[in-house]
C-alpha cells in the first residue's frame, strides 16, 4: 500500500512539473510575439497596485528608458485569460513622450482576477515588462 501511495505521489509531481514547464514556455511565446522584442536597457520597476474609493484598481509602474529609444506610446495592458497580457487585450495608452524616466498610472474598473503588465511602444516595436502581475 505504501509503495502504491509513493507511486501516485511521484506520478502527480511529474504531471505537475510538466504543467508548470508548459505554462512557463507558453508565457515566453506570448511575450515574444511578432510585434514585441526584449531590450535589457529598459527598466520596469516600482509596480504598485491599490483599490480606490470606487473599487477600481489603480496601477503604477516606473520606467527608465535609454536615450536612443524613441517612445511613441506607453501604458498598461491586462486580460482575464490567465496568461501574459498583450497590447491587443485591454490597455491604456498615453501617447508619445520624450521623457526617459516616466511613471505610468492606469485605472482598471473591473480588475478581479486579471493579469496586467506595463508596456512601451517604440519605432522598433513593443517592449513589455517581463513580469506579469495577478490582481485579485
Amino acid at each position: 500500500m505504501l509503495i502504491k501511495f509513493k507511486s501516485i505521489v511521484l506520478l502527480s509531481l511529474c504531471v505537475l512539473s510538466l504543467f508548470v514547464a508548459c505554462e512557463e514556455e507558453r508565457d515566453e511565446l506570448e511575450i515574444n510575439d511578432n510585434l514585441s522584442f526584449y531590450d535589457s536597457r529598459v527598466t520596469f520597476s516600482g509596480n504598485k497596485h491599490y483599490v480606490d474609493g470606487s473599487g477600481a484598481a489603480i496601477l503604477s509602474t516606473d520606467i527608465i528608458i535609454p536615450d536612443d529609444l524613441i517612445i511613441t506610446g506607453y501604458g498598461h495592458c491586462w486580460n482575464f485569460k490567465n496568461r501574459a497580457p498583450l497590447l491587443t487585450d485591454n490597455s491604456t495608452s498615453f501617447g508619445q513622450t520624450s521623457l526617459k524616466r516616466i511613471t505610468i498610472t492606469s485605472k482598471i474598473p473591473n480588475y478581479y482576477n486579471c493579469d496586467e503588465r506595463a508596456y512601451i511602444l517604440t519605432s522598433q516595436g513593443i517592449i513589455y515588462d517581463i513580469t506579469t502581475y495577478k490582481l485579485k
